[in-house]
């Protein structure tokens, strides 16, 4: 249900800028004007802080980059030197950014200031540097790219952005799997910036610009606190309520209450018979299952321990669906992918 609410909350926020389509911008007061451009920069260097506290650098990197692309007079005026005029900057900004997120959130990071990490980051801009090359080289290839229609002229933009989508249902990165889904979304906001940027079709640009930036980094702050908060009270391995929120569920009671603790028999002569990857593919299957009859009621204690929280339940009404739990466990069925013989204790010495 969490999951439902946060796709919701941030494809809404993604397709926000988009209805300046159809109405104009002179329908909210010019006071946001002035309050937005401060709401994205606290936002997006917030996002930045975060990212390099949980030690990812690929976050880190797809925030400045948006910053980047947001004071686009400076970007302007680097393109300007080399001999790139304007429409043509703002297509090549448009084609490279859904191609350096595939490669930002698909290569291997390494530690932040490593050589290997700097290396990583000459790669992802290679995009951008490619695209520079061909409009200063080879304008006549570079034009048939950014000019690859189908249906509209932002055809080649919207194929990167259903590239970068495939990526990310397929993402396995389970650190990062909410931010990459974010930066997916993120690209519907981008696409309206873009569309008045080059068609020039909207007076007030400034106003769909800011209002675009501002939803992307909305919805970036939101995905890197609801990783901060995952980390907090989510256990990794089960994807249940960790020690600690049902420390803080404890204090929250009413006065009448049940709690059950559940563990599983024989749990360490069955790790120490398969080993531990095995162990974990038991307490994910058991964790699944307590958790779809008993839902947030659930904690994982530690180790091979549960416990299952019961507000306003007396003892005998806690006891029939824990027998309901117990009956459903009874009838999984696992099955071990290869056994591994049990550890021999070294005597020796």
């Amino acid at each position: 249900m969490r999951a439902i609410f946060n796709f919701f909350f941030y494809f809404c926020c993604s397709v926000a800028p988009l209805f300046f389509l159809f109405i104009k911008p002179n329908i909210l007061d010019q006071s946001i004007l002035k309050v937005l451009p401060y709401f994205f920069y606290g936002s997006i260097g917030l996002c930045a802080y975060l990212g390099l506290k949980i030690n990812q650098g690929k976050v880190f990197l797809s925030t400045l980059l948006i910053g980047l692309l947001y004071e686009s007079s400076f970007l302007m005026s680097l393109f300007e030197k080399i001999g790139i005029e304007k429409q043509i900057a703002n297509e090549i900004i448009f084609l490279g950014f859904p191609l350096f997120l595939c490669l930002n959130l698909s290569i291997k990071e390494f530690k932040f200031l490593s050589i290997k990490n700097i290396f990583r980051t000459l790669i992802t801009i290679l995009p951008f540097l490619g695209l520079i090359f061909l409009a200063s080289k080879n304008y006549s290839i570079f034009m048939k790219i950014s000019e690859f229609k189908l249906v509209t002229k932002f055809d080649s933009y919207l194929i990167l952005s259903i590239t970068l989508a495939i990526f990310s249902y397929f993402n396995q990165n389970e650190k990062i799997k909410e931010f990459v889904l974010v930066a997916t979304l993120s690209m519907i906001s981008l696409y309206a910036w873009g569309y008045f940027e080059l068609t020039n079709s909207i007076e007030n640009i400034g106003f769909v610009k800011i209002l675009a930036f501002s939803s992307v980094a909305m919805i970036y702050l939101h995905s890197l606190l609801f990783m901060f908060w995952k980390r907090v009270y989510i256990d990794e391995l089960t994807s249940l309520s960790n020690r600690r929120a049902l420390d803080e569920s404890l204090g929250k009671l009413s006065k009448k209450y049940s709690i059950a603790m559940i563990d599983i028999d024989h749990f360490k002569k069955f790790n120490d018979t398969y080993g531990h990857d095995q162990g974990d593919d038991v307490l994910k299957l058991v964790a699944k299952t307590l958790h779809s009859v008993l839902g947030n009621k659930v904690y994982r204690y530690g180790g091979e321990e549960f416990t299952a929280i019961f507000d306003k339940y007396e003892s005998f009404d806690a006891a029939e669906v824990l027998d309901e739990v117990r009956d459903k466990l009874s009838k999984l069925k696992f099955h071990v992918r290869s056994k591994q013989a049990p550890r021999r204790k070294n005597n020796r010495g």
